[in-house]
Parts: structure tokens; sequence; C-alpha cells
């Protein structure tokens, strides 16, 4: 089976239309019942022509006027258009509002509503060719009423006047319903659909569109550290990598999939992407962002040769290596995903005011929500930080081992999985990190009972983007693959790592600019999403019931 990542996904979904010869019976289907309904053979015959023509003029008109719009999807539009006619013209003659013939031109005024709402969109706001292809079926039916029922001449001003009505109507439905939107992140929602479906079909042209949309929304410059603990002894050469952004939006766009991003940036090395303290809001815009991320990693620090035994709480653990040390949070109580960078931010100050010259904090990102909720307190943290580092006692060497292997699944990104074993004073810890977008409670259960001989297992994700489905489904590991798999995998590697190597370490930072969502982005975007929604639900029948108002006002006036 192929495996396509999030922007083909996304990309087959817009261009996703039913297949032509399936649309067709369904068009022979309305006419069928506008004769059924009006037993009217010229209007009929007019309709039938109309419909034909309109569809041959859909599919020449992309290659006239240089815009991509498939046949499948001409029919799928026509299809729709003519059905949402029909049901205004079964209302107007159910009601007995007017006779079958005069109901057919009144519901044919309606169609450009529709058409003009999607034309917009693929001919990328050409306006007049938007109302002119909008407008288009309404055209060719007055072309034949004027050939074959020519005493029905005096409809035809009408149906072109109250035709431009609903266009009109429709493209000011769509400017007002997005204006927030555009207003607020500065960029144009249609502009990204047009470019995704007008996109050859190289999936590089089809990317560019998606970061573009991404590289104009996400404009804030902010510093974000970056640190990196590298390890060394014995054959073990390692680097656990702690960037203060966020592994999002989706597939290869901006920070996500920054595990493989780092990697190929540093061939030969080993490296370990942690999830920080982030959230969607320290998403980065492009890819120049993990440029200057990877520039860290050629950092030189200090360097140490013994820890301390390592701390277990309630709400997290601490491992304390050199002068500093690495906060590991778990999200089971209370249950949160992703944690705010000005909580993270707290526990860093907090343990340099108690002794350390240095920590980073990582979520581990290991108790899928299906309702995600970020945590922005951690003041329940703050006794346990300072515990933690005050009760460091005595130094001891430092011991480690690491393994990992490759997994190929749905739900785990291409870092993998790695098995760090250390032995830190008389204490043995285990840390699991699995490249993937959390983790379902029960598999990180099966793994925590299977993996022997340590008093702590730390399960982490990466929380890496590449592995959602869609912006809605985050795939967690687990829920595509079989969890017996991936628990005898991390079972083979810990059997791997019983023997230690005496090792030393070294920390290093460097602090970057970069640019990002900024503060309360995701959720500002969610609420102008909703916002948009709610309104266009208003602007919509406003629209519709004006544009009705204005259309037998005209047929009153001029037919």
């Amino acid at each position: 089976m192929i495996r396509l990542n999030e922007t083909q996904r996304l990309r087959r979904l817009t261009f996703k239309s039913p297949k032509y010869y399936l649309i067709i019976p369904v068009i022979l289907f309305a006419v069928f019942l506008f004769y059924i309904s009006s037993r009217n053979v010229t209007f009929t015959v007019i309709y039938s022509l109309a419909i034909t023509t309109t569809i041959i003029w859909d599919i020449s008109a992309p290659r006239l006027f240089n815009f991509r719009f498939p046949p499948n999807r001409v029919m799928f539009l026509n299809a729709v258009s003519i059905y949402a006619g029909l049901a205004f013209y079964f209302i107007v003659v159910g009601i007995r509002f007017l006779q079958p013939v005069h109901a057919l031109m009144l519901s044919i005024t309606f169609l450009p509503f529709i058409r003009t709402m999607v034309f917009i969109t693929f001919t990328g706001r050409k306006i007049a060719l938007t109302h002119f292809l909008g407008i288009s079926f309404s055209l060719f039916f007055s072309l034949y009423v004027s050939i074959f029922a020519g005493k029905y001449d005096l409809f035809i001003a009408p149906i072109v006047l109250s035709s431009l009505v609903y266009s009109l109507s429709s493209h000011l439905f769509v400017k007002f319903s997005l204006s927030k939107f555009m207003k607020e992140f500065s960029t144009d929602p249609i502009k990204l659909i047009n470019e995704m479906v007008n996109s050859v079909t190289s999936d590089i042209s089809y990317n560019l569109a998606i970061k573009k949309f991404f590289e104009d929304m996400y404009t804030t410059l902010a510093p974000r550290e970056v640190s990196v603990v590298r390890f060394e002894g014995g054959d073990d050469r390692f680097e656990m990598v702690f960037p203060y952004v966020h592994p999002g939006p989706i597939g290869d766009i901006g920070s996500s999939n920054i595990t493989r991003k780092l990697q190929i940036r540093n061939p030969g090395k080993n490296l370990l992407v942690f999830h920080t303290t982030t959230t969607h809001d320290d998403n980065c815009a492009s890819d120049s962002e993990i440029d200057k991320i990877s520039l860290a990693l050629k950092e030189k620090g200090s360097k140490f040769d013994f820890c301390y035994e390592p701390f277990f709480g309630r709400y997290l653990t601490f491992l304390p290596l050199g002068n500093g040390g690495i906060f590991f949070l778990s999200p089971d109580d209370p249950r949160f995903d992703d944690v705010k960078i000005s909580e993270g931010r707290r526990i860093v100050r907090m343990a340099r005011s108690a002794g350390l010259r240095w920590s980073v904090v990582v979520d581990q990102h290991n108790n899928n929500m299906d309702e995600p909720k970020e945590l922005d307190d951690v003041s329940y943290l703050m006794e346990e930080v300072n515990a933690a580092v005050r009760t460091r006692k005595t130094k001891s060497p430092l011991f480690v081992h690491e393994e990992h292997i490759d997994l190929t699944a749905e739900d785990v990104g291409p870092g993998g999985i790695h098995f760090v074993s250390l032995k830190m004073g008389e204490k043995n810890v285990a840390v699991i990190l699995v490249d993937g977008n959390n983790m379902e409670f029960e598999l990180r259960k099966k793994i925590e009972d299977r993996i022997k001989g340590y008093d702590k297992v730390l399960v982490c994700t990466t929380d890496n983007h590449v592995v959602n489905v869609n912006g809605l489904n985050v795939n967690p590991v687990g829920h595509s693959s079989e969890h017996q798999t991936i628990v005898d995998a991390i079972g083979n590697l810990s059997m791997k790592t019983y023997k230690h190597n005496e090792a030393s370490m070294e920390y290093a930072r460097k602090d970057v600019r970069v640019r990002i969502a900024g503060e309360n982005h995701y959720e500002k975007f969610n609420k102008i999403i909703k916002s948009s929604a709610n309104r266009a639900k208003i602007l919509s029948a406003m629209a519709i019931l004006l544009s009705i108002g204005l259309s037998l006002f005209i047929f009153k006036i001029l037919a």
C-alpha cells in the first residue's frame, strides 16, 4: 500500500470529485424531474441544451483562461448547482407561486450563486472572469429561449440581471465571510486553495503552496533556546536535542518532522530530538528556521563526567547531569497535551534559583487526549522542582548505553525508536523516545510493564506532526500499528542495553531568533475560523434572501 504524507492526503481531498460517468445519470435524472413536473417538451429541450453547452464551456474555459478545473469537478459543480436550482424550482411550484416554466426561469438565476462561489476560488479571484463563468448557464439558457421559445424573449433581461445579482451576492458573501481571517492573519485562504488546485502534478509545487501559506501566517520573530546534551562512552555516541519550537503544523511544513530535518543536516550524528514545553504557538514558519536551530548542534559546551541519583516525584522525574539536568513532565495527573513555553521557563528559573546552572524540560507527551488541553500553569510542580534540585547529594560516575531501530509504521515517524539506558548512582533509568505524535495510554502501559530491571521507565514521543492523518486526527503511536509490534521492538532494544559504558557528557546551548506562529496564535486561529464559519451561516442566509427579493423585483418590473 502506498503511504501518503499529510500534504498528499490534503491534495487528494482537494482534487477529489466523483467520476463523470457517475454524475451523468444524476444530471439526466434532473432533466427527467423537470419534464415530469412541467410536461413542457420545449423547455425540457432548452434546459437540456443549456446544461450540455454549459458543461462543454466549463471544460473548455480553463484552457482558454489558464486555470485548473478538471472535468470531474466540472460535472460535479453542474450537478450540485442544477439540483440546488431544482430545489428552488420545486419550492416555487409546490407553493403554487408560479407556473413551471416561469418557475424554471426564476430558479435558473439561482445557479450563479453556487457557480461564482466555486469559480472565485479556481480562477484565483479574477473578478470579471469569475462572474462571466458564474452566469454562463443563465446566458446559454437565455440564448436557447430566444431561439426555441421566442414569445418568452421578455424574460431574457430579467434572467441575466437576476443572475448577476446572485453572482455579485455570492462574491460579497465570500469576501465578507473571509474578511476577518484575512485582516487578522494577512493571508488569503482562497489563494491557498487556488494554488493547490492549480499546481502542476509534481508534489514540489504543491508543497510550496502550503509552505507559503504558513510562511505568510507565521510572522513573529522570537528568541528560542536550543540545548544539546552529548553523551560519549565506549561505542556510545549520541546527542539529546532540546529545541524550544513545536514540531508542527503538518507534514513536512515548518518545524514539523524536525527529527528528520535535523538528522539530514547533521549526517553521521545519532540524534534524539525531544519534545520540549512548547505548543502550536511555537510552530516554525519554514525550513530556514530549522537551519538556525541546526547550528546549535555545532556549539561547544561544558563537559562533565559525573551525575547524581535521579529524583522520582509524583508529577515529574529529574535526571541530574553535571551541574544541570533534565526534567521529564508526566501528562497523567493532571492530563495535558503540550505545555506553554512560558510555564516551561518558570520551571527552568525555579531550578536555577535552587542551584542548577542549566536545565531543560521535556513534555513526555505519552497520554493521548481526544480533546487536547494545554498546560498553562505549572505552580503545582514547583515544590517538586525545588526538592529535585536540593536533594542532590553524592556525585557518581555516569554509565549509559543507547540502541535504536527504524520502524516503518503509519504512526511512527522517520526517527524510529531510541532506547537509552542510564545508570545514575544506585538507580537505573530507561528513556524511550518514539518518533510520533503522542501515544495511546494502553500502549504506554504495555511498554512500561514489558521493560524490567529499571527503577524508572520514561516513555516519550517527539510530537512529530508528520504522522498526522489530518489536522483533527493526530494518529497517536499505537493507533495504526499493532501494539505488540511496538512493544516487541522496544523489548528487543532493552535486551541490548544492559551492558553500560562509563560516559562523559557535554552540555551546549545556543539562542536563536526564529519566525514562529506567535503567542496564542493557535487559539486565535481556531477562534477566527469558528467565528468566520458562524458569520458565513448568517451571511449566506442574508445573501440568498436579499438576492431572492431583488430577483423577484427584477422579474416583476421587467417581465
